[in-house]
C-alpha cells in the first residue's frame, strides 16, 4: 500500500485529519462519525485515482477531493438504484442503507455521481464507494470480506445437509420396509421348510406302509403257493389211492 502511494506521489499528502478544525468539546462526536475516514488522503482530482485501482489488493484507503460547492436539485433521481433494493430479510438494515445507490462499475457511478446529495453515496458491485468529492477504495484484505458469501455458502451447505438428511432418513425406512419383507420372505421361507419336512416324513411313512403291505403281500402268495403244492400232492395221493383200489 505505501509503495502504491509512492508510485502515485501521495504518500506525503496530507490526511483530513490534517485539514479540518473541530469547535472544543465537539472531537469525539467527529471523530465517533468521521471513524477511518480521518485518515482519508487528501488529492486534488479523484480521478487521477481511476488507473491502477486494480494494482490495490490489500489494505484500505480512503481519498477526499477538492472542496464540492452545494449542488442543485439534482434532475432525473430516477436514475439512482437503492442498494437496499438488493437486500432482502432484514427491514431494520434498510435505514442503515439509506442515501446509499449502486452503480455497476466505477464510470456508471462518475455518470450518476453529478445526481448525488451531498450526504449520498454509490458503491459499486467490486465494493468502490463514490460520493460528491470522495472516493473510497474496498479493504481487500479485510477479514469481514466475503461475510455474507460465506454466509450464504453455510446456508447452501444446511440445506445440503437437510436433504441429505431427508435422503437418509428416506433410506432408512426404504431399508426398515426391505427388511420386514426379507424377514416375512425368510418366515415363509420357514414355514415352506417345516411344510417339506412333514411332507417327507409322510412320505417316510407312507413308504415303511407300502414295505410291510407289500411284505405281507409277498408272504400270502408264498403261502398260497404252499398250499397249491400241498393241495396237488393230496391230489396225487388220492388219485394214487383210487388207481390202487381199482385193481
Amino acid at each position: 500500500m505505501v509503495a502504491w502511494l509512492e508510485r502515485r506521489n501521495l504518500s506525503g499528502a496530507p490526511r483530513l485529519a490534517e485539514l479540518i478544525e473541530v469547535e472544543q468539546d465537539w472531537d469525539r462526536a467527529v471523530e465517533s462519525v468521521l471513524d477511518t475516514a480521518l485518515e482519508a488522503i487528501a488529492v486534488d482530482r479523484l480521478e487521477v485515482l481511476d488507473a491502477g485501482l486494480e494494482e490495490l489488493s490489500e489494505g484500505r484507503l480512503t481519498f477526499i477531493g477538492p472542496a464540492v460547492p452545494e449542488p442543485a436539485p439534482p434532475p432525473q433521481r430516477e436514475a439512482l438504484q437503492p442498494l437496499a433494493a438488493v437486500v432482502r430479510g432484514a427491514e431494520a438494515l434498510v435505514p442503515l442503507l439509506a442515501g446509499v445507490y449502486r452503480a455497476e462499475d466505477l464510470t456508471e457511478a462518475r455518470t450518476l455521481g453529478h445526481s448525488l446529495l451531498p450526504h449520498e453515496r454509490l458503491v459499486t458491485r467490486l465494493g468502490v464507494q463514490l460520493g460528491p468529492g470522495w472516493l473510497s477504495l474496498p479493504d481487500g484484505g479485510a477479514a469481514q470480506n466475503g461475510v455474507i458469501r460465506r454466509e450464504r455458502e453455510l446456508q447452501d451447505l444446511g440445506q445440503d445437509l437437510q436433504r441429505l438428511q431427508e435422503q437418509l432418513r428416506r433410506h432408512e425406512r426404504e431399508a426398515a420396509a426391505t427388511q420386514a419383507e426379507l424377514l416375512a420372505a425368510e418366515e415363509q421361507i420357514l414355514d415352506a421348510q417345516d411344510q417339506l419336512a412333514g411332507a417327507q416324513d409322510q412320505r417316510t411313512q407312507l413308504q415303511a406302509q407300502f414295505s410291510e403291505v407289500n411284505a405281507r403281500i409277498e408272504q400270502s402268495q408264498e403261502r398260497c403257493r404252499e398250499r397249491a403244492e400241498n393241495i396237488r400232492d393230496l391230489s396225487e395221493r388220492i388219485a394214487g389211492q383210487r388207481q390202487a383200489l381199482a385193481r
